[in-house]
């Protein structure tokens, strides 16, 4: 019988499970000309923030639930990180371990998607460090070995989720500039393994790992550094997934907000998306253009307001 681990942590690293939609720039809007239809194609990202006490959860995912079958599936196609529901791949979980949870805006959306016919990308592949690494960081004073899935868990299934997602990657895009970035993030990827020292320890488990650098004082740090620095991936698997989708005319993405604004900044940089102009809707305002990937000002504590839901369901709907 599997082992059931809980999405135990919020507001402390950019994963889904718990959370409501929030307002960073109200939401990011994008739009591209299909020279074939003779319109625009128009791409809607929705930041995540993960506090499951927020009144607004509740309200966000029904709304959701309703206005996403009404959509025409030919021509819509949603995005979305979620650690409860098997990934494109096909992975849920590791080894037999997997995540149980069912309370916030993001848990079981892209189940919930393919349950009613909405196209749907999963872009989630962290499953291992966090079935790991979940109930120490709810846990952070107690002995890494206590929790089974800690001390099962090898350093090399977290190494394996990161090179076989960049390899994926790689394989599956053709455009040279996706390409040429994604390789130079993921040198900074590795030269941080390296200074990890993951390779070292990779057949070790990642409480042994835990064990020999950090104590409960600075573990938090420790376990915080290992569930996100690699965290770019979630990006460029999101606009991997808008090319590969030319012929829908919108895209909306549920994501963490450091990946939402990374999608944002590599969708007008790799494929000629630009920013919806500020009067184009009186609900949408614009927002400014980075080159560089970049991520939302919302510090550690500070809890932004959520997106109304008349702006939820006016980019849901249209």
């Amino acid at each position: 019988m599997k082992n059931v681990v809980g999405a135990l942590f919020y507001l402390l690293v950019a994963l889904p499970g718990y959370g409501y939609l929030y307002k960073d720039k109200d939401v990011y809007t994008l739009r591209k000309w299909n020279p074939e239809r003779q319109r625009y194609r128009y791409w809607v990202g929705f930041c995540d923030f993960h506090d499951k006490t927020h009144k607004a959860n509740f309200a966000q995912r029904r709304k959701i639930e309703e206005l996403l079958p009404q959509r025409a599936r030919d021509t819509f196609h949603v995005q979305v990180e979620d650690l409860s529901s098997p990934n494109d791949e096909g992975r849920l979980g590791c080894g037999s371990f997997y995540i149980n949870s069912s309370v916030g805006i993001l848990a079981g959306l892209a189940s919930f998607c393919k349950e009613h016919g909405v196209p749907v990308q999963n872009v989630e592949y962290r499953y291992c460090r966090v079935v790991a690494l979940g109930p120490v960081i709810n846990n952070i004073a107690a002995d890494p070995f206590l929790f089974p899935s800690t001390k099962r868990m090898m350093i090399s299934h977290l190494m394996q989720e990161i090179e076989q997602t960049y390899s994926e990657l790689m394989l599956s895009n053709d455009n040279p500039l996706f390409k040429n970035l994604l390789s130079q993030k993921f040198q900074e990827i590795a030269e941080n393994m390296k200074k990890m020292d993951l390779m070292r320890y990779q057949n070790k488990s990642i409480a042994d790992y835990l064990s020999a650098f950090s104590s409960p004082m600075q573990r938090l740090d420790i376990v915080k550094n290992l569930l996100t620095f690699d965290g770019v991936l979630i990006g460029f698997k999101l606009v991997d997934g808008v090319i590969k989708v030319p012929d829908k005319d919108m895209i909306v993405a549920f994501a963490g907000g450091t990946h939402i604004a990374e999608e944002y900044a590599l969708l007008q940089r790799i494929d000629g998306w630009e920013p919806i102009k500020m009067g184009t809707h009186p609900l949408e305002r614009a927002a400014s253009v980075s080159q560089d990937i970049a991520a939302p000002a919302v510090g550690y504590g500070i809890k932004p307001a959520p997106v109304s839901i008349e702006l939820l369901e006016h980019y849901l709907k249209n």
